[in-house]
């Protein structure tokens, strides 16, 4: 038996993603915590009713998988929510373990991503990448600021009890 069918085999949460194109993928992740589901993620509310979300594009999902209007178009349903774009997207500087074998190039991206969150003004940031998610929560902290970085499926779940 592979290692992947063993992987396969055990206890897993099945993730099923559904393309607004109709299609469907079902992803198996063997991973101890399950996703959010609706009413447990996170509850997104502003003093004028509207959430303004500062968007950050993986590079993975941007650049490896193609993937940058499928997020926009599922937080477009959700009502009270507003996307604000980065303008150009490029690098936060994690790039995997890139911010620990060259800390000081990851330096300089991170500030420059960390100024273009904080031109938007956001109530919080998406970022679906966990490392990215880190090393934005890393660059926001140093700088004082409380903008939470959140993952897609955590805003998600949070508005659809809502």
């Amino acid at each position: 038996e592979s290692k992947a069918e063993d992987v396969a085999d055990r206890d897993a949460t099945g993730l099923l993603t559904e393309s607004l194109a109709g299609e469907a993928i079902a992803v198996k992740c063997p991973h101890p915590n399950p996703p959010p589901q609706a009413g447990e993620g996170v509850k997104m509310q502003a003093g004028d009713g509207v959430v303004r979300i500062a968007m950050h594009d993986p590079c993975h999902l941007e650049h490896g998988q193609k993937i940058v209007d499928a997020p926009r178009r599922l937080l477009a349903l959700l009502p009270g929510l507003e996307m604000a774009e980065l303008g150009e997207n490029y690098c936060c500087g994690s790039a995997g373990v890139y911010n620990l074998f060259q800390p000081a190039m990851a330096r300089r991206l991170l500030r420059r991503k960390i100024d273009a969150i904080v031109a938007t003004e956001p109530d919080a940031v998406l970022s679906s990448n966990a490392g990215c998610t880190l090393w934005l929560r890393q660059g926001l902290d140093e700088r004082g600021l409380k903008i939470p970085v959140l993952h897609l499926a955590e805003i998600l779940a949070g508005q659809l009890s809502q």
